[in-house]
């Protein structure tokens, strides 16, 4: 499922090429006297400059941080504060081995008790449902409105959160999938921002699988959930949110080379280190 390759779908070279570099001693990588009749100029140089991070602390085949590279961990920030204008700190990095990763690190350290349950639109990615019960958790749904072009409204998600505790269950958290896997929804800043205030109001964890936002087609716009809680000073301090992104699905689309990351914005010192340990 998800596995572009499997139908047809070619390797970018360009990556292909700089992890073909790093991965090569340089005798027989950068530093070979051939290597520019092999490789094109940008990806020589673009592996010469992450083989300098990388060296230093081992090389490719050695233990990162448990976050992950430093100087990656920056880059990533830098990303995320172009795309949304708002600061963001490589301590709050957490690179991974792909999007999926990280969820299953996250909702391993949510769920601890059998009434403990995470909320879920109706139509999702599998790895949701998947996860939570291996986790022996429960799992809330939400419905979104199909025939306004699959919003979300508070109605409906006070309606789930009403029905789970009247059934003695502890909400953890809430995941939002944006752009939607498989629908194919892309949420505007209303949907965004009933999800945030509800999430807020409530102490519940927003978690944003924001995976493929470079995937927007039809003059959408993606909007990521930490610009809108930056945007409303009424709920920032109060929303606790983990978004995750992947090179290996939107951006690469080579499921087998997991990469990604997520990004956590008012998340206790205590449930930092927590994750920092898994």
């Amino acid at each position: 499922m998800g596995n572009p390759h499997a139908f047809g779908q070619c390797p970018i070279t360009y990556y292909r090429q700089i992890l073909a570099l790093c991965e090569l001693t340089p005798t027989h990588g950068v530093d070979h006297p051939n290597v520019e009749k092999m490789f094109p100029t940008d990806v020589i140089s673009k592996a010469r400059e992450y083989l300098a991070l990388i060296e230093p602390l081992g090389g490719m085949g050695a233990y990162t941080e448990p976050q992950g590279f430093q100087a990656f961990r920056e880059q990533v920030s830098s990303f995320i504060e172009a795309r949304d204008g708002y600061p963001s700190h490589p301590k709050n990095i957490f690179l991974t081995n792909g999007a999926s990763n990280a969820i299953h690190i996250v909702l391993s350290s949510l769920i601890s008790s059998g009434k403990d349950a995470i909320m879920t639109p109706a139509y999702h990615y599998p790895l949701y449902s998947s996860l939570i019960s291996l986790l022996g958790g429960n799992q809330v749904y939400y419905d979104l409105d199909e025939d306004k072009g699959w919003i979300v409204t508070k109605e409906s998600l006070e309606r789930s959160y009403n029905n789970a505790i009247s059934r003695g269950l502890v909400i953890k958290a809430m995941s939002v999938v944006n752009p939607g896997n498989p629908i194919g929804y892309c949420f505007d800043r209303s949907s965004l921002q009933i999800i945030c205030e509800f999430c807020a109001n409530r102490k519940i964890m927003l978690l944003s699988d924001e995976v493929y936002q470079q995937n927007v087609y039809n003059g959408k716009e993606f909007i990521s959930a930490k610009k809108v809680c930056c945007e409303s000073p009424a709920f920032d301090n109060q929303l606790e949110l983990i978004s995750f992104h992947s090179t290996s699905k939107g951006i690469m689309g080579e499921c087998g080379k997991g990469g990604g990351y997520m990004e956590l914005w008012n998340i206790s010192i205590h449930f930092h280190q927590q994750l920092v340990t898994l």
